[in-house]
C-alpha cells in the first residue's frame, strides 16, 4: 500500500475523538472525509472521516463509506491491520493524496446512493 502520511492518521484520529461521547454530546458529528483508498482498477473505493484506536487488539478501524465492486456504497468500518494485510498478501491500495474531499460523509453517502459509485457530491 502507498502509506498515507501521519499527518492524515492524526487527522483522522483527531476525529474519531469528536465523535467520542460526551464531546460529541450523544449526537455524532457529520465530519469532512480525510482519507480516499482505492485500488489500481478503481472497481473498490474507500473514504474515512475517522479513525479510533483499539488498543485490546492493538488496532485502528477507519469509519467512512466503501464502493466494493458492483455493491451499492456503504458506510464501513476497516481495520488498519486488515488493510496492511491484504497489502502484504498482494492486494494493492492506492492512497489519492490529490483528492480534496468537498462535502461530508452524508453528503458523500446520499451522492454515492444516487449515482451508485462514490463521487464528488457537488457534481
Amino acid at each position: 500500500m502507498q502509506r498515507f502520511p501521519d499527518h492524515v492518521l492524526k487527522k483522522l484520529l483527531r476525529n474519531g475523538k469528536l465523535n467520542e461521547p460526551p464531546r460529541n454530546k450523544g449526537a455524532p458529528l457529520d465530519l469532512t472525509p480525510v482519507l480516499k483508498l482505492h485500488t489500481a482498477d478503481r472497481l473498490r473505493t474507500w473514504i474515512y472521516s475517522e479513525a479510533i484506536i483499539q488498543p485490546r487488539m492493538s488496532d485502528v478501524f477507519l469509519y467512512g463509506i466503501a464502493k466494493i465492486d458492483r455493491a451499492r456504497p456503504e458506510i464501513t468500518v476497516s481495520s488498519l491491520l486488515a488493510i496492511q494485510s491484504a497489502h502484504l498478501r498482494g492486494y494493492l491500495f492506492i492512497y489519492d493524496a490529490e483528492w480534496q474531499p468537498t462535502g461530508t460523509l452524508s453528503q458523500y453517502l446520499h451522492a454515492a446512493e444516487i449515482a451508485g459509485e462514490i463521487i464528488d457530491p457537488n457534481q
